[in-house]
């Protein structure tokens, strides 16, 4: 009975012993560095952090599986509060007339008055007459108004309404010949 016993528990203690894969057998000693995928990029620590297992990328040194993971946290014996007998309702907003002109003035001069100490000397200024607006041009009536596409009201804006559009390929002027000399062969 012990053979087999012993038989069992034998392979159990070996495996026990070794590497989890051959990627830690490779890795084992080397110096420990858990990465974990986030938003922003790959984040690396020197232990693994089990609440973001999924998320491991890569590791070195021994498999994360060696450490023992973290006790799980207490769950609180959540309660309701007490039920509460009263409760206070604010008073509801009462709508009330528009001040007249004159109360709004007696009320600016009772505020000067207290204010005297606080308030800046008064500005003078001078009311600005507005220049006319200048003349626009209509066009006659049997002359319609000419249609431009964006870029002919953009060339126009730059070089002005009397700029014509040239050719970036135009083709080059006719060579000029000279002219004949004069006189006999």
């Amino acid at each position: 009975m012990w053979l087999r016993i012993f038989a069992l528990a034998l392979p159990a203690v070996l495996t026990a012993c070794g590497y989890v894969s051959k990627y830690e057998e490779q890795v084992y000693d080397w110096e420990p560095v858990y990465c974990y995928q986030s938003i922003g990029g790959v984040e690396c620590y020197k232990e693994p952090k089990y609440s973001d297992s999924r998320r491991l990328v890569n590791y070195f040194g021994p498999d994360p599986s060696r450490y023992d993971a973290p006790d799980a946290p207490d769950v609180p014996d959540l309660q309701a509060p007490k039920e509460i007998d009263t409760w206070v309702k604010d008073a509801e907003p009462v709508p009330e007339p528009a001040l007249s002109k004159a109360q709004v003035r007696a009320y600016n001069a009772r505020l000067a008055g207290l204010t005297t100490s606080l308030q800046r000397p008064p500005v003078n200024r001078v009311a600005r007459v507005p220049q006319p607006a200048p003349p626009v041009e209509v066009p006659a009536a049997n002359e319609a108004p000419e249609q431009l596409s964006f870029f002919g009201k953009l060339r126009r804006g730059i070089f002005g309404p009397s700029a014509k559009p040239m050719l970036a390929n135009r083709p080059a002027p006719p060579p000029t010949l000279p002219a004949p000399a004069s006189g006999t062969l």
